[in-house]
């Protein structure tokens, strides 16, 4: 139907130990992860291909860490979509706070805050710049 067209078809996981949150759109790869470590998760969330937006509070031991075969993006405290392409790459697009993309392949990493985006390809580059506007809720 018509109305069920205007509603956008997403997951929503709320990690119980921080009530951190990862939107995962349809269409998307994701493997999650976690180890137990005293009172917090370490949370690894691995993704094949699609697009995650990561609302992660304040990580005390424990850490959340998004990978795929391009980068992994490490995170402290922040909000960023995450977009993975395994051909073209990927792209973090910083809301809020900061998360370090890192490429698999070189080991060459940026700084993604908010109103920058980052892009890490196969072939090994990486860059940050200021974000075009998108629309992307």
């Amino acid at each position: 139907s018509a109305a069920s067209d205007v509603y956008k078809r997403q997951a929503l996981v709320i990690f119980i130990d921080d009530k951190s949150q990862l939107k995962i759109k349809e269409d998307s790869e994701v493997t999650i992860t976690g180890k137990k470590i005293a009172s917090t998760i370490s949370k690894n969330i691995r993704m094949d291909n699609g697009t995650v937006r990561a609302q992660v509070n304040k990580q005390r031991k424990g850490e959340f860490v998004i990978q795929s075969t391009t980068s992994v993006a490490s995170v402290k405290g922040t909000d960023f979509w995450m977009i993975t392409d395994p051909v073209d790459g990927d792209l973090v697009i910083g809301l809020e706070g900061l998360v370090t993309l890192t490429n698999n392949e070189t080991g060459a990493e940026v700084d993604v805050t908010e109103g920058t985006s980052g892009s890490s390809t196969p072939d090994g580059d990486v860059d940050v710049e200021e974000t075009e506007e998108r629309a992307l809720d």
